[in-house]
C-alpha cells in the first residue's frame, strides 16, 4: 500500500465474520482475474478490527495479494515494483493464482503471490 488517505470498510474473515478494516481508497478499486476488491455485504459482527499491516499482536491479519506492475507504474511507484494489498472477500482470493492479471491504480498488474489470513 502507498501513503495517503484511508477509509474504513468491511472485511470478511475466512470463517464468515465481518470485521471493520482501514484501507486506502484505491484498494477498493483493484481488479484481479476479473474480480473487483469490494467490501462484503452485511453488518460488522466482530468486535476486533482486521489488521492490514504488521505481523504482531492479537486479531485477524488480512489475507493479501501481491501484485507486480506490468505497465508503466503510477507516479511514485518503482518500475517493476510490487504492491501488497488486503483482499476483502475470501471467495475470489481463493481462486487467485500466480500470473493472473488485473489492474491497480489503473495500471496493468499480475499476481506474484498471496498471503493467507491468520489469527494472532
Amino acid at each position: 500500500m502507498s501513503a495517503g488517505e484511508f477509509t474504513t470498510t468491511r472485511y470478511q474473515t475466512a470463517d464468515g465474520g465481518i470485521c471493520s478494516v482501514r484501507v486506502q481508497p484505491e484498494t477498493l478499486q483493484a481488479v484481479v482475474n476479473g474480480a473487483t476488491n469490494t467490501a462484503p455485504a452485511g453488518e460488522i459482527d466482530q468486535e476486533a478490527s482486521a489488521i492490514v499491516s504488521g505481523g504482531r499482536g492479537n486479531g485477524v491479519f488480512c489475507r493479501k495479494v501481491r501484485l507486480a506492475f506490468t505497465g508503466e507504474p503510477p507516479e511514485g511507484y518503482k518500475e517493476g515494483g510490487t504492491v501488497v494489498i488486503p483482499w476483502l472477500q475470501p471467495t475470489a482470493w481463493n481462486g487467485f493464482r500466480r500470473g493472473q492479471t488485473g489492474t491497480y491504480l489503473g495500471v496493468a498488474v499480475r499476481v506474484v503471490g498471496r498471503t493467507a489470513e491468520s489469527v494472532g
